[in-house]
């Protein structure tokens, strides 16, 4: 989409607007043991995350994670529980308007020191099929909110609320009402209600 295009499906389509992977070296999404949480805070409307294990001499290590967004009260569940082991698991939004959201993920089981890790994805604000944005974006109003994804081994435990300062920043939309929808966003999203 560049300047002055109109804000419509064809022109939401394009592609990541942010990514960022890391690998088993990295180590850094969660490590095994049980029942320690984690949590990845998602500012955008459409996005992917891909979680994977590394098998190494003592086996596969097992999370189930599961994606969560804001109802305006509480986290909502969205799908069930996926066990994540051996190969690639891929978790996405559903289509709506928010841009609150976070995936939530849990160690089950492992030996010390087995890390889970993934690739994760913000996509263009109409990804997916036509009818998918007329019915859920197209006549909203437009705010742009700030930040990116968080998730990593800072998160453990970190079960905020979309307005507790940590996190608020990646979901305001409040600052930023008004400001021109650029052709490159950077670390921005396009967004359609406030917090």
């Amino acid at each position: 989409m560049t300047q002055g295009q109109p804000i419509n499906f064809a022109n939401g389509t394009q592609g990541n607007l942010w990514t960022q992977s890391y690998s088993s070296g990295n180590k850094a999404l969660a490590e095994s043991g049980k029942n320690k949480y984690y949590y990845a805070y998602i500012g955008a409307v459409r996005w992917q995350v891909d979680l994977k294990t590394d098998y190494n001499f003592f086996g596969t290590p097992v999370f189930y994670a599961i994606a969560q967004k804001w109802d305006g009260s509480s986290w909502v569940n969205v799908g069930s529980e996926k066990r994540v082991d051996n190969g690639t698991f891929t978790f996405t939004d559903d289509g709506t308007n928010t841009h609150i959201w976070r995936l939530r993920y849990r160690s089950y089981s492992g030996q010390f020191l087995e890390y889970l890790y993934g690739s994760a994805y913000v996509r263009g604000y109409a990804r997916g099929e036509e009818s998918t944005y007329n019915n859920n974006i197209r006549g909203q109003y437009l705010r742009i909110c700030s930040g990116q994804m968080k998730w990593g081994k800072s998160y453990k435990g970190k079960d905020w609320k979309p307005t507790d300062s940590n996190i608020y920043s990646l979901y305001n939309t409040k600052q930023n009402r008004g400001s021109p929808i650029l052709a490159s966003l950077g670390d921005n999203r396009i967004a359609f209600k406030e917090i």
